[in-house]
């Protein structure tokens, strides 16, 4: 049977400079980040930090061997260095989270594959689902693992994540559509859509906010 109810998988963090901010991160908190690898097709690639048993922090950034951006990539290419740019859940049936969000007034294409070329040039793919709503800027995203080793078996601890929180000028409506996807979020007003989260390493405490 499949476990449908969706869990925190990870955070992603824009990096204007993938080395460059995972530098100034590690400085800031403590912890040593581990290259991640390229996602083929989409322009980006990225730097890991474990979280605890299945859950990881994603920097994320332009990758400069690749001319073709994706859609990650084309949506946050213009954001401030280390700026949340994506909020992940996991989840084993992606199209029963498909027809709930599309009866909630979501709209998606669906779950698409995707890939990166790991460390060791192995080839390691998922399923991803992504949301777009009118009434709302930022949405969090799904993810299916499939038969690929979850990252954070081989990241470690690392850090703790703490305090997530959606902020949104409509926090009542958004945190009525989160419970029709399955999702516990918290939601604060603000004018601009924005994600919120405190990332804590043995070193200090990082408060990162759009």
């Amino acid at each position: 049977m499949k476990n449908t109810g969706p869990v925190f998988d990870h955070i992603g963090l824009w990096c204007t400079d993938v080395l460059e901010s995972a530098k100034r991160f590690e400085r800031a908190v403590g912890v040593q980040t581990q290259s991640g690898g390229r996602h083929e097709g989409q322009g980006t690639w990225n730097r890991l930090v474990g979280a605890g048993p299945g859950q990881y922090l994603e920097l994320i950034g332009l990758d400069p061997e690749q001319s073709i951006r994706g859609s990650i990539a084309t949506q946050a290419a213009d954001l401030p260095d280390l700026t949340p740019c994506l909020l992940a859940y996991r989840s084993e049936d992606l199209e029963t989270i498909t027809d709930a969000a599309r009866a909630a007034g979501c709209e998606t294409p669906g779950p698409f594959s995707m890939q990166r070329l790991g460390t060791d040039g192995a080839v390691i793919e998922w399923r991803i689902l992504f949301l777009t709503h009118r009434d709302h800027a930022f949405l969090p995203f799904f993810i299916d693992w499939q038969s690929t080793p979850h990252p954070s078996k081989h990241l470690g601890e690392g850090v703790n994540i703490n305090g997530i929180a959606l902020a949104t000028p409509h926090p009542d409506r958004l945190s009525k559509l989160l419970g029709q996807l399955g999702l516990e979020v918290e939601t604060r007003y603000a004018e601009r859509a924005a994600l919120i989260a405190e990332i804590q390493g043995p070193q200090g405490i990082l408060g990162i906010q759009d």
